[in-house]
């Protein structure tokens, strides 16, 4: 770009055609000047006339017309141009320096809705193309960045053709993922980093709230660009206005586990991000097996819960997807993916020291309250485990633990009890006169490193009481009013306080959270209960075995064991459902993949993703558990673990709900917050983004001056006669 002076001339070629037009009244003059005619004078008083034409004062007079002329042609060339003023507190973009520019582009999903019929990319795109159109190749140097879940750069470094990235922009459609604006901000900034000045980001984006919702946090903006240098930051939104949206989101079961038979509910989230009323119905189907629709009226912003009611006739990993119809102008989320597992029975297990099949030991009485029935017709189906072979294989399936008469525990132990309560199921913890303390505080110690310092039991054992037989505890005290013990009527009640407790815990205060479910005569605690992740603790104040109660001995018994493990069962819960760009992980039994213990890189270990296509995951054998972790599904779908053409799991992978919202954030607001971060908000469709980097624009001031001489030139021409 031609500079003179402190004005850089952004549009080279007009400059040289004003310098070229700027020669025209020059020549004219000349031309003019040196015309010879023939001149025949009737009268003498034509005579002074001519010879004032050939006066010093006309001679001033054409000189000064010529003058004006010319800076009229040169002054509305140069307003053409856009010169830029460039003083000491702007970087002027010279041929030694030359702009170093870095695109945050986002492509996240929200950049494939439709309004009036095209994509917001369109008009992203559009914007990108338009600023790299303002660079200059072989000097500026310029580099992309797509805001996806995990950030990418077009070029592995600055590059010095913009026209690159123009023809690279083309090909950019809109992804599945929602946009980490913070990371991309930062990776651009490093980008920057060991440039001259200038230096600039300029951020294209769609200006959805949800995305921008963290970076208006105040220091935000600050804390993401790079300590200590001046670099220059640009929002260039595109608000091509309201996309109509409804969205369908967040599958959920109750129970997670079905029963295979039993009836169980589905649930599914439906919320319209438009400013009208909207109808839709959903679908649900299972297995590929559509069931009947529901139809359901929102209005503006209005979010509603839909339940269906299912039952599956064999036990294993189930597909589902819920569809919703009419479809919109945001195709991607009107469609989600879920998968739940039934089994014949519920999976329990019981852990101990002792065997369960000698007659009295505490596991022999808990697996029989537990499938009081036998030859399979129970609803829960125990197991035993010892605490020695305790580890995330032995509790791989079971919605339920039951802990009695347990000896210490390992920390690979402790370690897998926790994660196991942590991802949704229930934990019963009869405590005796074991190493119960030990085991709570190795417990607590995993659950705190797990959840940022969240304790895992209700409470802390402080000393184990022994009470006289003539007077026992009695549970006379509880929730009774609570779904837990709704099954406890009058007669019930009454039989569970006849139960003698001789020997019991005496705990510490309760922790947040903790509740009580039943208590002694005293007012002590008898059973209290927490949650922890997904799941929940149960804590009995007191053992299983005759050295504590005389419980097993009563029908009491079997009622109080099924309630627990009614009450703690997984029931549905909002997790954190697998989403399109972050990695997910599936765990399996190791002894199942026998392959993959002997190998880590099993090649026989395949994801296929739901366009069919065979992906590589990372497989690593630990723990007798083998993770499967896929690091990046691009689309939403259901991904299937397969190892010798078997099916082993299934994940629903799903847009971000977040990426559903339609409404915009004032991004203006964010100057309040940018702390010292050098923040320009332009809009889109406005002049070069990279203005105040090059400088102060002075078009104006041109197209005033050329108006000045050609008011110069009419007074000349009007006022200063012959």
């Amino acid at each position: 770009m031609p500079s003179i002076g402190p004005f850089t001339f952004t549009a080279p070629t007009l400059f040289w055609i004003g310098v070229v037009g700027a020669v025209l009244p020059v020549l004219a003059h000349l031309l003019y000047r040196k015309a010879r005619q023939r001149v025949v004078f009737p009268s003498v008083r034509l005579l002074a006339t001519a010879a004032a034409s050939q006066s010093g004062l006309f001679k001033l007079r054409r000189l000064l017309l010529l003058i004006a002329r010319v800076n009229i042609v040169l002054l509305l060339a140069a307003a053409f141009t856009r010169p830029l003023w460039s003083t000491d507190d702007t970087d002027p973009i010279d041929a030694q320096s030359g702009a170093k520019v870095v695109i945050v582009f986002d492509n996240s999903a929200s950049s494939a809705m439709r309004v009036d019929g095209v994509q917001v990319i369109e008009s992203l795109r559009a914007e990108a193309e338009r600023l790299l159109d303002g660079l200059e190749s072989g000097r500026d140097r310029v580099n992309v960045v797509f805001a996806e879940a995990r950030p990418r750069t077009m070029f592995p470094q600055m590059s010095l053709n913009p026209q690159a990235a123009r023809d690279e922009l083309r090909n950019v459609e809109p992804t599945h993922e929602r946009a980490d604006l913070s990371a991309a901000i930062a990776e651009a900034g490093r980008m920057l980093i060991g440039f001259r000045q200038p230096r600039r980001i300029v951020v294209i984006t769609d200006a959805q709230a949800s995305n921008w919702s963290a970076l208006t946090q105040p220091g935000a903006l600050e804390a993401i660009m790079p300590a200590g240098h001046s670099i220059g930051l640009t929002l260039l939104p595109v608000d091509d206005g309201q996309a109509d949206n409804l969205a369908v989101t967040q599958p959920r079961f109750d129970p997670p586990q079905p029963i295979v038979g039993q009836p169980f509910s589905s649930r599914v989230r439906v919320t319209n991000h438009d400013d009208a009323t909207r109808t839709a119905t959903v679908t649900q189907s299972i297995n590929g097996q559509p069931g009947p629709g529901q139809s359901v009226t929102l209005d503006p912003r209005q979010s509603r819960e839909l339940r269906f009611e299912a039952a599956v006739r064999r036990g294993g990993i189930h597909e589902a997807v819920f569809t919703l119809t009419p479809r919109d102008t945001f195709d991607a989320d009107n469609t989600v993916y879920a998968v739940f597992e039934s089994a014949v029975r519920v999976p329990v297990i019981v852990i101990s020291d002792d065997d369960p099949d000698r007659v009295g030991s505490d596991s022999y009485y808990l697996m029989r309250a537990l499938a009081p029935l036998g030859e399979g017709l129970d609803d829960l189906a125990p197991r035993h485990a010892h605490p020695a072979a305790l580890d995330a294989a032995a509790l791989r399936g079971a919605g339920i633990v039951m802990v009695a008469n347990a000896s210490q525990l390992s920390p690979t132990a402790a370690r897998a009890l926790v994660e196991h309560v942590n991802r949704g199921a229930g934990l019963v913890w009869w405590s005796d006169d074991g190493p119960t303390a030990a085991n709570f505080v190795a417990l607590d110690n995993v659950a705190a490193a797990l959840r940022e310092g969240e304790s895992f039991m209700p409470a802390t054992p402080i000393t184990l009481q022994q009470r006289d037989d003539d007077e026992p505890l009695r549970i006379t005290a509880g929730a009774w009013g609570s779904k837990l013990l709704s099954d406890f009527d009058a007669a019930g009640r009454n039989a569970l306080a006849q139960v003698a407790v001789r020997r019991a815990w005496s705990f510490a205060e309760p922790r947040q959270g903790t509740g009580t479910l039943l208590a002694f005569d005293d007012g002590s605690p008898a059973f209290t209960t927490r949650p922890f992740g997904a799941g929940r603790v149960v804590v009995g104040a007191f053992g299983v075995g005759r050295p504590f109660t005389d419980l097993t001995r009563r029908a009491t018994f079997v009622a109080l064991v099924q309630t627990l493990a009614r009450y703690v069962r997984p029931a549905a819960v909002d997790r954190d459902e697998p989403k399109v760009g972050r990695p997910h992980t599936w765990m399996l039994d190791a002894a199942a993949l026998r392959a993959a213990q002997q190998d880590d890189a099993d090649p026989n270990i395949r994801v296929i993703g739901p366009g069919g296509d065979a992906l590589d995951p990372q497989v690593i054998a630990l723990d007798g558990l083998v993770s499967v972790t896929l690091a990046r599904p691009l689309l939403p779908g259901h991904y299937r673990v397969t190892h010798q053409d078997k099916t082993l799991a299934v994940a629903g992978v799903n847009l971000d709900a977040r990426e559903s919202d339609t409404q915009r954030a004032d991004l203006r607001q964010l100057a309040k917050s940018a702390g010292r971060t050098r923040l320009t908000v332009r809009d889109a469709g406005d002049l070069d983004p990279l203005d105040d980097q090059r400088g102060t624009d002075t078009w104006p001031w041109w197209v005033v001056a050329a108006a000045l001489f050609m008011a110069i030139e009419l007074v000349i021409l009007v006022v200063w006669k012959r």
